[in-house]
Formats: structure tokens, C-alpha cells, sequence
């Protein structure tokens, strides 16, 4: 029997390889992925230092003028103490306010980010989000009816829920297993998934009740099923709009504060 816990099945996730998993659709070359090294000049330079050959007479050579670099675009920041808002509209016209809030933990040893959300009729979720490269996953994910456990889902190596590296008219499919298991511990489903993204536009302008934004447009189908969701993300803020197509049921972002 399965101890619950918020360690995945698999102690140690081959993250630094799970990008493997992007069978790449695209019109534009695959997107190169940094690799942390230094952007700065060579160590040997040392224009505007002393020169201590010629009797230490400082160079009056100014050194070049840099700027810096621009930031990077992060469509979902992971970020200690983030809270967000959003305003939900069922099929049949019911509304209410799920809050989101996060925060950093510890996860096998890396930093990870636990987002916990009040779900409707008493239920809450709270899912551990790791970063690998440009792409944000959820691990694991524990759903609660008050302090009662209901089940525990673990993803392999990740549900896929936003990558920094998409470019307009990317098509990406991402696969992975989910595991989940019931308030005892029983595995009750391990079912192998596909989820196609397509990036319909990297420039829209969505308003909601928190404001108008410029957001990209990402359409999630799962394969094996056809749902339809449609997401709309901005730089910097997360996700502000999430759509089902079939119901017709949303969620509209309407307060968030972001540390930092």
C-alpha cells in the first residue's frame, strides 16, 4: 500500500531529459535551450584597470558602454507568496472564486513550488510544480474535501502546463502517464496520456476582470479524448483566462499580486 506522500513514484524524475518527450510540430527551427554559461567578457580583459607594466598609470581607455540584457519572457512565474484570483462561470451559469496561492518547497532535493487552490463544494487541490529548462510541469497533485484526503495523481514525467520556448504556430505533443491513487492508497488508474498544444497567437489582447493584458494563445486537446481548453497566458502574470470549448465554461483572472 502507497504511504501518501508528495514524493512521486519515481524518486528521482530524469528532468534535465524530459524535454525528449516534445515531438515538435513547427515551423521554425527547434528553439535552442540556454546553458547557464556566461555571456560577459573574457577574463584576460582589463581595459580601465592599472597596468602595473608601465608603472601602475591607470589606461584612460573607457570601457565600452553595455546594457543589459532584456528579460526573459516567463508566461508562468513560479514565485513564493503569489497569490492569484479567478472569477468561474459553470456551464449553466453558476460563478465562483477559486484563490490560487503559492509557495517554494523542497522536492527530491530541487526547488519546486506547491500551488494550492480552493476548488467548489469544499474541495481543494494543492499540485507541486517543477521548472526543466523553459517548461513548467506538475508532478503531483493531491485533491482534499476539508482535511480529508481524496486522492494523490502522479505525473510521469510531467503534465506539461506552459513552455517559454513556443513560438507562434508551434504544435507540440506531449506524453506522460498519470498515476492516481485513492484515499487508501490503491492505484486506481495508470493510463498513459497525450496532450497536442498548438500556440494559436503569441500577441492577443484579453480582458478580464483584473485588466486588460497581451497574452498568448494556446489551445490544449486531449488526444485520446478530444477535449478542447483554450488558455491565454501573459508575460510575467501567469495564466489570465482559461476557456472549455465544448461547455463553453470559463475562468477569468480577477486580482493577483506577484512578489518581485
Amino acid at each position: 500500500m502507497l504511504t501518501l506522500s508528495r514524493q512521486p513514484r519515481c524518486a528521482s524524475l530524469a528532468f534535465a531529459t524530459s524535454l525528449s518527450c516534445f515531438a515538435f510540430g513547427c515551423n521554425q527551427a527547434d528553439p535552442m535551450v540556454a546553458d547557464g554559461s556566461s555571456s560577459g567578457g573574457d577574463a584576460g580583459d582589463t581595459t580601465g584597470v592599472a597596468d602595473s607594466s608601465d608603472g601602475g598609470e591607470e589606461s584612460t581607455t573607457a570601457p565600452a558602454d553595455t546594457e543589459e540584457p532584456p528579460a526573459e519572457a516567463d508566461y508562468f512565474p513560479l514565485a513564493d507568496g503569489a497569490t492569484w484570483t479567478y472569477q468561474h462561470t459553470t456551464q449553466d451559469q453558476q460563478v465562483w472564486d477559486e484563490v490560487v496561492v503559492m509557495r517554494e518547497v523542497e522536492f527530491n532535493g530541487m526547488t519546486a513550488y506547491e500551488q494550492e487552490d480552493n476548488g467548489n463544494n469544499g474541495e481543494s487541490s494543492t499540485s507541486t510544480l517543477v521548472r526543466d529548462g523553459t517548461a513548467t510541469m506538475r508532478v503531483h497533485k493531491q485533491v482534499n474535501l476539508g482535511s480529508a484526503v481524496l486522492m494523490d495523481v502522479e505525473y510521469d514525467p510531467g503534465f506539461l502546463r506552459f513552455d517559454n520556448s513556443w513560438g507562434e504556430g508551434d504544435s507540440v505533443v506531449w506524453a506522460y502517464s498519470r498515476a492516481e491513487y485513492d484515499a487508501n492508497g490503491m492505484l486506481v488508474d495508470d493510463t498513459p496520456r497525450n496532450q497536442l498544444y498548438t500556440v494559436e497567437s503569441m500577441s492577443v489582447e484579453v480582458t478580464v476582470p483584473a485588466g486588460t493584458f497581451d497574452c498568448v494563445q494556446v489551445l490544449r486537446e486531449r488526444v485520446e479524448t478530444g477535449e478542447l481548453k483554450r488558455f491565454w497566458f501573459a508575460d510575467g502574470v501567469g495564466k489570465i483566462k482559461h476557456e472549455t470549448v465544448q461547455t463553453g465554461a470559463t475562468e477569468e483572472l480577477s486580482a493577483y499580486d506577484i512578489p518581485g
